[in-house]
């Protein structure tokens, strides 16, 4: 029998304490004397279980919970240090790094901030009273604004999924204008170009959705739309995850092995070209991506693939690379989600008594709704009520609707004939007629219990 390419508990064991840390270090961030007293207790901890003998085994776990407890307070010693300063009338400078959208007044996002000659890290999202502009992304600007900072409260979802994106303060101002011109990077440039043919050939309602498909882009998406998508239980579609990935993946690797490419070469290739496509994307992308390559590596060298590896792996390095995930929905939903597949999956399986394709399309259905139902709650505050019927008519579709929209996109990237993206007005229609049928009935969502 061959052996798992990790043992469960030690990985499983280090995202837990890494995660007790970051929970201690928020609760007291603003604190300079708790911090100290609970840092000299986590170091006198490790030291301890360093040195005697018996403990010495599980003295790593201590020295997690020691790096969770120094990342969350260094994230919050970080993002104060660097905050914009807060105010009226302040003079900012940036480059327009976003589309540049109109609703009640213009929205954009802005990178490379200055204020009176200081640079500031982070994004900012401006908000522009005007009836014109005269720039366009990429350009440098200059603006008389206000300015809001957030407190630094990771404990708070909306703030930990602000933190994570970068983009840190909201600015308001009725005076913008181009300093110079400007470029944007290469992959920037290609998303804007690729949302721009969404929405000039294809209907507004399939323009939105293939955006969110294909960058997890949901910021211009009408906000009617998006309420039904989620009442019909079909929002994790629309989020960049482990569903987009493994398709994705999928794919490639069966083309790579139908080309007879060896195995631990489709494994570089599938890696690199997931990293390329996914790699600026939410925790749950990055989740997805690393325990796909957990997974694939564990079978090209022979090993037996253990998920629950795979899954604290990727919990650790997302924790690892900013703390304040722990604390955001999308990675406590996308966690969850995989974590009830793992464990209320095959208990499901058994109590219905057979297993095949349409029994595991129900049985993941409900294990992922089961485990996500207490963020849900305390999120969102409603349930779908056919979260069930949407998933089993849509999911299996998904791959083909999935791999035809990003063969069409590519194929307007390469070719300069974007009026071909009207087929996909038609590809989503199993998707949009799912979804418009289900979020008509009047008990399509519930309270959720608790709330």
């Amino acid at each position: 029998m061959t052996k798992r390419l990790f043992g469960s508990r030690p990985l499983l064991f280090m995202a837990v304490t890494f995660s007790f840390g970051i929970l201690i270090g928020a609760a007291c961030v603003s604190s300079l004397g708790a911090k100290v007293a609970l840092f000299c207790i986590f170091a006198i901890c490790a030291s301890v279980m360093l040195a005697v003998k018996f403990f010495r085994r599980f003295a790593y776990l201590a020295v997690c919970a020691l790096i969770g407890f120094l990342a969350i307070i260094g994230a919050g010693d970080i993002y104060n240090a660097n905050a914009l300063p807060s105010g009226e009338n302040l003079t900012l400078r940036g480059q327009v790094t976003s589309e540049i959208t109109f609703s009640d007044e213009f929205y954009f996002t802005i990178d490379s901030i200055s204020v009176n000659g200081k640079s500031y890290s982070g994004q900012a999202n401006v908000y522009f009273y005007s009836d014109d502009i005269d720039f366009r992304p990429g350009d440098f600007v200059e603006m008389r604004a206000t300015v809001y900072t957030n407190d630094f409260n990771p404990f708070d979802s909306l703030f930990s999924s602000v933190f994570v994106k970068g983009s840190y303060y909201g600015v308001f101002t009725y005076s913008c204008y181009k300093i110079s011109d400007g470029e944007l990077d290469f992959f920037t440039d290609t998303e804007l170009k690729v949302k721009e043919n969404f929405y000039t050939y294809t209907r507004p309602d399939t323009a939105d959705i293939a955006t969110a498909l294909i960058f997890g882009d949901k910021s211009t998406m009408n906000e009617n739309l998006y309420d039904d998508v989620k009442v019909s239980g079909l929002a994790h579609v629309l989020a960049i995850s482990g569903l987009h990935i493994s398709i994705l993946a999928m794919f490639v690797s069966w083309i790579l092995k139908k080309c007879r490419v060896k195995s631990v070469i489709r494994l570089a290739v599938v890696g690199v070209l997931l990293f390329l496509v996914f790699c600026g994307f939410a925790s749950s992308a990055m989740r997805a991506f690393i325990m796909t390559m957990c997974l694939m590596g564990a079978r090209a060298f022979g090993k037996k693939p253990d998920y629950l590896s795979a899954l604290s792996l990727a919990a650790i390095i997302i924790m690892l690379i900013n703390p304040v995930n722990l604390f955001a929905v999308g990675f406590q939903l996308s966690v969850l989600a995989v974590l009830g597949i793992m464990l209320l999956n095959k208990p499901i399986i058994k109590f219905f008594k057979r297993d095949n394709k349409f029994t595991q399309l129900v049985t993941t259905s409900l294990s992922t709704n089961v485990m996500t139902y207490p963020v849900v709650a305390n999120v969102f505050g409603q349930f779908p009520v056919f979260f069930l019927i949407s998933n089993l008519i849509v999911l299996p579709l998904m791959s083909f609707i999935y791999i035809g929209v990003i063969i069409l996109t590519l194929f307007t990237l390469i070719i300069p004939l974007p009026q071909i993206l009207i087929i996909l007005d038609y590809l989503l229609i199993p998707f949009k007629a799912t979804v418009m049928a289900l979020s008509s009935v009047a008990v399509a969502s519930i309270p959720a219990v608790g709330m």
